[in-house]
């Protein structure tokens, strides 16, 4: 397999259309279905089911495509690193997060990046959290915001918090006019909630669990934000994180505090050494305060770091 096939294929699967494929890369239908059928032969596995017009990938095709597109982004990468280089530009800067923390706290926190500190070139990559320490180990990403368990080997944690997580409910449910939910309020109600059962999932399962509650009926949803379009719909109640809670507020849905503390939690992370690490611990202070300031009940975790980062900076 070579660079180009790897290309065509990753578009392909991006626009689902070889012509449209075509039209991106700048070259013609026939070449880009050549280029894919000879990636296939080399795999030796059918990457894309074609039907007429309709490209769908795989099952085999979506695995692949997972991985043919990070060596792609991490080439792209390299190509920018290269110009850098050659220019004496300063080094560009990639953030791996989850969702959570991505989508309305990282863009605040480069805001107020001061203009000497802040790369040209900056990369956000919305993960899943298993994925995000990865990234950070492997160079992929500068900087990761992710939850618990962060122990892989080469990583160093410069910034641990938490906020307890929130009751969210369709505006005219029975449950919105208390200004206070507990847990038992949920016996019996369709719960949207999140696909992953090893983490913030498994916690919400747990919380509940000891109280003899058990979903019966649940929306099994990718992300936060899903689960709060499905409460919004009125189709079910959920409890959530507070990040995205009061983050990316949404008509229609009511945000209620917990009288029993679920704490979610995270951390910053970077890989051990990084020669950026003074910049880095300045872009957690910036996450404390952008945070803080948008999130009830947002507290650091690492206490004792945190005092030892500021008898540093004194």
């Amino acid at each position: 397999m070579d660079f180009r096939q790897l290309e065509a294929f990753v578009t392909v699967v991006s626009t689902g259309s070889m012509t449209v494929a075509a039209r991106v890369l700048g070259t013609s239908q026939p070449t880009v279905s050549r280029l894919v059928q000879d990636l296939e032969s080399s795999v030796g596995f059918q990457l894309l089911t074609r039907n007429g017009p309709k490209i769908i990938p795989t099952h085999d095709g979506l695995d692949f495509y997972s991985e043919a597109e990070g060596l792609l982004n991490a080439v792209v990468r390299l190509e920018h690193r290269a110009r850098d280089i050659a220019t004496s530009a300063p080094r560009s800067f990639n953030i791996a997060s989850i969702s959570s923390v991505g989508v309305a706290f990282v863009p605040k926190i480069l805001a107020r990046m001061p203009a000497e500190q802040t790369p040209g070139n900056i990369g956000l990559s919305l993960q899943r959290a298993e994925i995000v320490p990865q990234m950070v180990v492997n160079g992929q990403a500068d900087l990761g915001f992710s939850n618990p368990p962060l122990d892989h080997p080469g990583l160093e944690i410069i910034g641990s918090f938490a906020a307890p997580c929130v009751a969210a409910l369709p505006d005219g449910d029975m449950l919105a006019s208390k200004k206070l939910l507990k847990i038992d309020d949920f016996r019996g109600r369709r719960f949207a909630t999140l696909g992953d059962r090893f983490r913030f999932r498994r916690m919400i399962n747990d919380a509940l669990a000891e109280r003899g509650i058990h979903i019966d009926q649940e929306i099994s949803c990718s992300s936060t934000i899903a689960a709060l379009h499905c409460i919004q719909s009125g189709s079910a109640v959920g409890i959530v994180d507070p990040l995205t809670a009061f983050s990316v507020p949404l008509d229609k849905v009511a945000i209620r505090p917990l009288a029993e503390e679920i704490l979610f939690s995270w951390s910053v992370i970077v890989a051990e050494g990084h020669p950026q690490l003074s910049v880095l611990r300045d872009l957690v202070s910036l996450h404390e305060e952008v945070v803080g300031e948008a999130v009830p009940g947002f507290r650091r975790l690492d206490k004792s770091k945190s005092k030892k980062a500021d008898s540093r900076k004194r």
